[in-house]
């Protein structure tokens, strides 16, 4: 595979996920209005709102997605000299539907780890305590990335992958509950 093809794949990758991002931090975006004209309407400021927070992180994520669609169309159409019309949409779209044939496998990935956020969220959370399951969740996930690096892993490697879990488990919730002071599941 030439650095062209695999530059262009890229590309493509960015304009496909940019685009699901602003679909879904719009959702977000929305969602968060209604708790914020909730809390409104009760007489309390915005910002003591449960959707003040959700709202801002959606709309700098918005930010980010809008420019990372716009670098990946400029990317797409810099041999193009004319500006966005019905054929470099034309082209646009063969060159989508080419590699998304190709990403098939990286989409197989996507879908597994979005499957682990599901599994941790509504069925780890719900049974153990906040701890117990974060501590699950982050163990699998590094030792899954370690294992794609490396086929073995030494009796040292699983104590620090598990001491590291613990850890962030235990800081993260910590921060949360102590500093923060924001109640956990």
């Amino acid at each position: 595979m030439d650095t062209t093809s695999n530059k262009e794949r890229l590309r493509v990758s960015d304009l496909i996920v940019g685009s699901a991002l602003c679909i879904i931090t719009t959702k977000i975006f929305v969602t968060s209005l209604g708790f914020i004209v909730q809390t409104m309407r009760t007489g309390a400021p915005y910002y003591q709102s449960a959707g003040f927070f959700p709202a801002v992180v959606s709309s700098i994520l918005f930010i980010c997605a809008c420019s990372l669609v716009r670098t990946a169309l400029k990317s797409i159409f810099k041999n193009k000299t004319e500006s966005v019309s019905t054929g470099n949409l034309k082209y646009l779209g063969l060159i989508v539907s080419e590699n998304l044939r190709a990403m098939k496998k990286g989409a197989f990935g996507f879908l597994l780890v979005l499957s682990w956020f599901g599994f941790y969220v509504f069925v780890l959370l719900g049974r153990l305590s906040y701890v117990s399951a974060t501590f699950i969740f982050v163990f699998v996930f590094m030792a899954l990335f370690h294992f794609k690096e490396e086929s073995r892993i030494s009796v040292r490697q699983a104590a620090t992958l598990l001491l590291t879990a613990f850890l962030m488990a235990l800081f993260i919730s910590l921060l949360f509950q102590n500093v923060a002071r924001i109640p956990l599941p």
